[in-house]
Formats: C-alpha cells, structure tokens, sequence
C-alpha cells in the first residue's frame, strides 16, 4: 500500500522523494485560512488531537500539509 493511500491519493512526492513543503508566505495563508475555517480548530489547538489536553495544531507549526 502506497503511503497515504489509506486516506485516498498517495501523497506527492518530489523526484528525489523528498515531500513537497510550504513558502513562508504559503504556510501564513494556509494559517490564517486555518484559523478562518477549520471546524477542528479552536483557540490554536486542533480538536480531533485532543485526548484530554489542548493539542496545537499541527498545520500551524508546519510547512507542510498533514490535515
């Protein structure tokens, strides 16, 4: 099984298999489009991570997409 196909579509992979990461400027977009839509956010954390403890969310200190 192809990694991520568990969840639908392999995932991209650049030619030397590296995974394709976020701009500075990508990655405070995709932040503030976080923080605008998404129904698992809440004050910084992530929701479906939550086990009990605020969880962050894990786009939010990332460059690369894994929502």
């Amino acid at each position: 099984m192809a990694l991520g196909s568990r969840y639908g579509a392999p995932l991209e992979r650049r030619e030397d298999g590296s995974l394709y990461q976020m701009t500075e400027a990508q990655q405070k977009s995709a932040v503030r489009l976080i923080e605008k839509n998404c129904c698992n956010y809440w004050h910084g954390s992530c929701l479906l991570l939550e086990d009990g403890e605020l969880r962050s969310c894990p786009q939010k200190i990332s460059y690369s997409v894994c929502c």
